[in-house]
């Protein structure tokens, strides 16, 4: 029945290149949605399967549109469902904003200190072999800074605990591989997607709520938001709302192959069933990929890694840009205080901020993209270090950004706001044509992605103008 539902509104709606403009047809608005949809449907081997835009001005959402499709028929056309900015992405990265917010929540309580030894929350003590005489703090693990690597895997099953990445003789045990051998914690950043699985867990030991359920009841369901980290857990209706990633193949320069046809890489629930109480162990960084198991025995405070706390969330562009006005609007979202101001602004102070050296330096920037960071938020400087890096206009810059990238599988996604101005941007993208590691979908002027350039580009010469500052 949902199948026939999916093909119906795909046939109401047309075919071709989708295009769902949610801000009416006239004007500005009218252009930006051409402009939007030029970004998404091109001919030079880098279109997208789907792409939802949102932009935030004075507090609000100003502008959005979504163009492409949430379902790819691979043999009729006629079953292609239209994007939109309720269709729901795992949205990878982005992710942990919310496991932040979960450290914060507790933080607040008293519950926990962003300063003291995980071990006392983990159950085991959890050192650097190389440093046994340095903890390793919340604040470290927020901030990138704790010394803990991502190794050729990050999460495991359910039914293993977190020691076993950690504790020497552990079945993905890695000394070399999860632990910086060079640097002592809390002085070297380096991005760790495993470092967020120890915060799930921790979320977990301290609260004694299962990682997933915590985030829907302390989170997601007082912002009035149904996204989840367990897609098994949606209704019926909310799981036809999950748009799968795609991809096609590529050659060995990263272009598309002729005549390949966009595939499901994750996440297509048209075709492929998921149960209740499972989750989605997910290695997308790495050649062990993914696997769904039972929650049903799972144990709370062992291995929160089984649920994706470093980027499983299932989440629509219109429910990120409410998280961005969560942050814009200090704490407050859907009649809820999620956070205190002041916790919000300790999430967006400067931890660590790198000191432009490529090497010997105070971290890895990756080229440029990374320069600072707050608690879980990466704070903008706009090429603080040189202007190609963290910057998304060319000879403009926009002060006062901060937010989250994601990317896994093919798609990309973000937010960022300014809190001073209200106002921001989100996107989710579902699948790029080219490959995301390869010289065609680089962008001009920065580290960020092509489309990434063009879509904030054109948002800053339009909706947000006025925000877009020469540079000196």
């Amino acid at each position: 029945m949902k199948r026939l539902l999916l093909v119906i509104l795909a046939m109401i709606l047309g075919l071709g290149m989708a295009c769902v403009s949610m801000t009416g047809c006239g004007g500005e608005s009218a252009q930006l949605d051409k402009t939007i949809t030029a970004i998404a449907d091109r001919d030079d081997g880098k279109s997208l399967a789907g792409l939802a835009v949102e932009a935030i001005k004075d507090g609000e959402v100003a502008y959005k549109t979504a163009v492409g499709y949430q379902y790819i028929d691979p043999e009729d056309e006629t079953a292609n469902v239209p994007f939109t900015t309720e269709s729901k992405v795992r949205i990878a990265s982005v992710s942990k904003t919310f496991v932040a917010v979960g450290i914060m929540q507790l933080y607040e309580q008293g519950l926990i200190d962003l300063d003291k030894d995980v071990s006392k929350y983990l159950g085991f003590k959890l050192r650097n072999p190389k440093y046994p005489d340095t903890a390793i703090t919340c604040r470290m693990l927020l901030s990138h800074t704790s010394s803990i690597l991502d190794g050729e895997t990050y999460a495991i099953a359910p039914e293993y605990s977190l020691k076993e990445f950690f504790v020497e003789g552990g079945n993905v045990y890695e000394e070399a591989g999860h632990f910086d051998k060079k640097h002592k914690p809390g002085t070297y950043f380096e991005y760790s997607n495993l470092g967020f699985g120890v915060l799930g867990t921790i979320i977990e030991a301290v609260s004694g709520e299962r990682f997933d359920k915590y985030m829907t009841k302390h989170i997601l369901e007082p912002m009035g938001m149904t996204a989840s980290f367990t897609p098994g857990d949606f209704d019926e209706d909310t799981l036809g709302k999950v748009a799968a990633v795609y991809k096609k193949e590529w050659d060995d320069d990263g272009n598309p192959k002729e005549g390949s046809n966009w595939y499901a890489v994750i996440d297509d629930y048209v075709n492929n069933e998921v149960e209740a109480d499972t989750c989605m162990v997910s290695n997308p960084d790495t050649a062990a990929g993914y696997e769904f198991f039972s929650l049903k025995d799972y144990e709370p405070g062992t291995n929160a890694t089984c649920m994706s706390p470093q980027g499983g969330l299932r989440i629509s562009a219109d429910e990120l840009a409410d998280w961005a006005l969560m942050f814009a609007n200090d704490g407050k979202a859907n009649g809820n205080r999620i956070l205190k101001k002041k916790t919000i602004d300790l999430m967006f102070t400067p931890q660590w901020t790198w000191d432009g050296k490529e090497e010997g330096g105070n971290g890895d920037p990756l080229y440029g993209l990374f320069q600072q960071w707050g608690l879980g938020i990466q704070l903008i400087t706009n090429g603080m270090n040189g202007d190609y890096g963290d910057t998304f206009l060319d000879g403009k810059k926009i002060e006062n950004l901060g937010g989250h990238y994601g990317d896994a599988y093919g798609m990309f996604s973000i937010f960022f706001i300014d809190r001073d101005n209200d106002c921001g941007f989100v996107y989710i993208c579902s699948g790029a044509e080219c490959d995301l590691e390869a010289e065609p979908a680089y962008g001009q002027y920065s580290e960020n992605w092509i489309w990434e350039e063009e879509i904030v580009t054109a948002l800053y010469d339009t909706i947000l103008a006025e925000y877009a500052i020469d540079k000196e």
